[in-house]
């Protein structure tokens, strides 16, 4: 009987001691060895399992991506039947931040080195459409009679919003802030009514 595959399990554990890493100290300073000791392996077992550096980033922004669209999907799926976008919305604006500052910080990482790198552009862009389509998805079927250019714009800005509203929360903006986002992504949803 053969030993079991860990390849899978071990490079949950690299990607996630990455993010802490870029977390702490940004993407550009983290290096091989650090991802290794936050991993509590030696750097070739990295090698071993995801590849070069190059290779983590890319298997980083795919990982992270990935767990959004996976996050985003379960948000949606427990949707109640009625008032289902009110609920998003309260949802994705919440009284206190969900998330912490750290994840934020990996998923604006991720978007700034996007800027550089095709590998990093792709499953990050594709994040970004995936929330795109839900929030469309949402927008149809509480607005049905509005045009699909309009939720379209419409699901733009409420992600635009929640984008903004999420990477401000570093800086623990005061109640209001939480407020105007979410009378902002109202009024989004107000104009195709």
């Amino acid at each position: 009987m053969g030993r079991p595959d860990l390849t899978e399990e071990r490079t949950v554990e690299i990607l996630d001691a990455f993010a802490r890493c870029v977390a702490r100290q940004g993407l550009a300073a983290t290096s091989m060895q650090e991802i290794a000791d936050e991993a509590g392996m030696k750097r070739p077992i990295l090698r071993h399992y995801v590849g070069n550096r190059a290779d983590l980033v890319t298997a980083l922004a795919e990982h992270v991506a990935r767990q959004c669209c996976e996050a985003l999907d379960a948000l949606v799926a427990s949707l109640p039947a009625s008032n289902a976008l009110e609920t998003a919305l309260k949802h994705l604006f919440p009284s206190t931040p969900a998330g912490s500052p750290g994840e934020i910080l990996v998923i604006e990482s991720l978007i700034a080195a996007a800027a550089e790198d095709e590998t990093v552009r792709a499953p990050m862009t594709a994040y970004v459409d995936h929330a795109m389509a839900a929030f469309d998805r949402l927008l149809a079927s509480e607005c049905p009679r509005a045009p699909r250019a309009s939720r379209q714009a419409a699901a733009y800005g409420i992600l635009s919003v929640w984008f903004n509203y999420s990477s401000l929360t570093p800086l623990r903006p005061p109640p209001a802030h939480r407020r105007h986002a979410l009378r902002a992504a109202r009024a989004l949803v107000d104009s195709l009514t």
